[in-house]
């Protein structure tokens, strides 16, 4: 117990969950944050709901990106083009870049107030997948207030968690969604 107090000590999100990998599938949406510069990291994550719980994934994090290179690295993490993206609305000029991409329902991330973001997803039911080598978890485990209790740097992983998350509703019950086959009657359908 005194193990488990000392290493969530300060930090702002603590209990969550973490598996290697997840078979299930369920209403799959993502989050894209942006970096400018420096040592920002552009960075992409997978949302997949299944009955109340978020799972999320680093689906790639690289710092000095450019919008050619984020669409490639979206290309090679195999996100359809179709998929619902969440992204970072500092720059729109970047959200129209991803769409001239393909990804054309890339749309603004609810952002809002950073503290009131990151209060709601303190109150959700989050699983990392993946190793423990990713960034966003190792954003998870370390991200805490400083000594005078005020926000660092949000790590741009969980950064483009909070976006994923608080811009969409699940859907609920969406493994069990499937197309249904239209019946004929007396001609029609």
């Amino acid at each position: 117990m005194a193990e488990w107090t000392l290493e969530t000590a300060g930090r702002l999100y603590a209990g969550w969950g973490h598996w290697e990998s997840l078979s299930q599938e369920g209403d799959t949406w993502y989050g894209l944050d942006f970096g400018y510069g420096g040592k920002d990291r552009t960075a992409c994550i997978k949302i997949v709901w299944i009955e109340g719980v978020y799972y999320v994934e680093e689906m790639f994090s690289e710092a000095k990106l450019s919008i050619r290179r984020t669409l490639t690295k979206m290309r090679e993490a195999r996100i359809p083009f179709n998929a619902k993206i969440f992204a970072d609305s500092a720059m729109p000029l970047l959200i129209d870049e991803i769409r001239r991409g393909g990804y054309t329902t890339v749309r603004k991330a609810t952002k809002g107030n950073v503290e009131a973001g990151i209060k709601k997803i303190q109150d959700k039911d989050i699983v990392i997948i993946g190793d423990d080598k990713s960034y966003l978890y190792f954003g998870y485990m370390t991200f805490s207030r400083d000594k005078n209790g005020k926000l660092p740097h949000e790590p741009d992983e969980l950064a483009a968690m909070r976006y994923g998350i608080n811009s969409k509703t699940p859907i609920k019950n969406a493994q069990r969604n499937k197309p249904v086959k239209a019946r004929k009657r007396k001609g029609f359908l």
